[in-house]
């Protein structure tokens, strides 16, 4: 350490040791004109099944979960068709009458497809949630035991709704 005077003292021993005045120290590793030895630039990320990030339950979960609301959303799309209105058609004309019976068909269909893709996107992502729970309800010994169990008695639920 440098008192105002220039004189120094050294810290390590418990009694002060004024000696001469001491020149700087220089860094010569970054001293002006000097390089500094290169240092790796870039260092890539483990993959991402290196770090066991596609294996977790947790992932799983939220995965099944975010499945099963585009499931519930491609379900409601049925609502958006409209139904035939008879009062657009003439029944007094036959092929009138018959187009109007094609249309109502055809609504049918298209609301039996949707509802029938959707819950099947629903059934998947609830499928896909009650895979993840296996791992944890097994593997999380720090559950308490009623936690466990709740954990597979919603499992039995769920994959018994599924195979219903």
């Amino acid at each position: 350490m440098t008192n105002g005077e220039g004189w120094t003292e050294n810290p390590e021993t418990p009694q002060q040791n004024w000696s001469q005045p001491q020149a700087p120290q220089q860094n010569w590793n970054q001293g002006p004109g000097q390089v500094m030895p290169p240092q790796q630039a870039y260092k890539p990320k483990p993959s991402i099944s290196a770090q066991g990030l596609l294996s977790s339950p947790k992932k799983l979960m939220t995965f099944g979960i975010v499945i099963l609301v585009v499931g519930l959303m491609i379900a409601g799309l049925a609502n958006i068709f409209e139904e035939p209105d008879s009062a657009d058609y003439d029944f007094t004309d036959p092929d009138e009458a018959d187009e109007y019976a094609d249309d109502v068909e055809s609504y049918q269909d298209r609301c039996r497809l949707t509802n029938g893709f959707g819950t099947e996107i629903m059934y998947l992502g609830l499928l896909m949630y009650a895979f993840g729970l296996i791992p944890m309800a097994l593997t999380k010994e720090a559950l308490p035991p009623n936690v466990r169990m709740g954990m597979f008695v919603s499992l039995g639920l769920m994959i018994g709704a599924v195979l219903w």
